[in-house]
This record gives structure tokens, C-alpha cells and sequence, in this order.
């Protein structure tokens, strides 16, 4: 008697989406909105540095009082926006920024 062993790839993991190679994010201003697509995203909060990727766990975060936030957008490019005040609400396939003045 053989035991055979079930046909799964070492890439796959088993009861999870694939992940996903960009993300949406939205930058909210009292009088605008701007969306693209973006790679990655680094914020800092009260509590540290982040980097958010596609797939992230869902998130809410005040972010730091006049940093930046850093993001590669869908050609591969390094781009960097002022913030002032700032809510950030990230969900695994979102990313939304809202502030209340730049």
C-alpha cells in the first residue's frame, strides 16, 4: 500500500487569495481627490514607520503631524507627498488618506 500525498504547490498557501501586485490609493483633500495605483506605501504614525503592502491587514492610523508619505506608483517611481493632518484607512486592497490641510 502507497501513500500518496496530496498535489499542492509550495507557492500556494492554502485559504488565502493570491497576493496582489498593486494597491489603490486614494489622497483626500479638503477640496480634491487624487487615486492611482501604487506598489508600496510607507506613513509614519505616532507609533513608528509603516509600510503598507498590497493585502495588508486592515488598518486605521493617525499619522504623524507634517511627515511624509512615500510611495512607488505603478511604473516603478519613488514619490513623495507633504501631509499636515492625516487619518490613513488601509484595507487589503485600499488605501485612503485623509487629510484636513497640507
Amino acid at each position: 500500500m502507497s501513500t500518496k500525498k496530496p498535489n499542492r504547490s509550495c507557492n500556494k498557501q492554502e485559504g488565502k487569495a493570491p497576493m496582489q501586485d498593486q494597491i489603490t490609493l486614494h489622497l483626500i483633500y479638503p477640496t480634491k481627490t487624487t487615486t492611482q495605483q501604487i506598489r508600496e506605501l510607507e506613513l509614519e504614525t505616532a507609533t513608528g514607520t509603516r509600510v503598507i503592502l498590497p493585502g495588508h491587514a486592515p488598518l486605521y492610523a493617525a499619522l504623524k503631524h507634517g511627515s511624509m508619505i512615500n510611495f512607488i506608483d505603478a511604473t516603478g517611481t519613488l514619490q513623495s507627498e507633504h501631509i499636515g493632518s492625516a487619518l490613513a484607512a488601509i484595507n487589503r486592497s485600499e488605501i485612503r488618506i485623509i487629510m484636513s490641510h497640507t
